[in-house]
């Protein structure tokens, strides 16, 4: 795989439902072998920046969710049931 310049992410927002709104970054190439990235209980999709950008001039698509409640994301509804 040939490595190319790393660039700035692409900011993702996808509406789940009526209300919830997810949100996620986005590097590298479109065509590029995808990786998902989900971070850890009090993190965000910022965790990966760094390691992103790397995989990103390597060829791969690199997509960091922002789990709900974190970063970008929007918070649960008071009557959704978690654990």
């Amino acid at each position: 795989m040939a490595h190319t310049a790393a660039t700035s992410p692409t900011h993702i927002k996808v509406r789940v439902g009526n209300r919830m709104t997810l949100a996620a970054k986005q590097w590298g190439p479109d065509d590029g072998f995808p990786v998902l990235a989900i971070h850890g209980w009090l993190d965000n999709a910022s965790s990966f920046d760094v390691v992103a950008q790397d995989l990103s001039g390597a060829g791969f698509r690199v997509v960091a969710v922002d789990m709900p409640g974190h970063g970008e994301s929007s918070h649960r509804g008071p009557d959704t049931f978690c654990m």
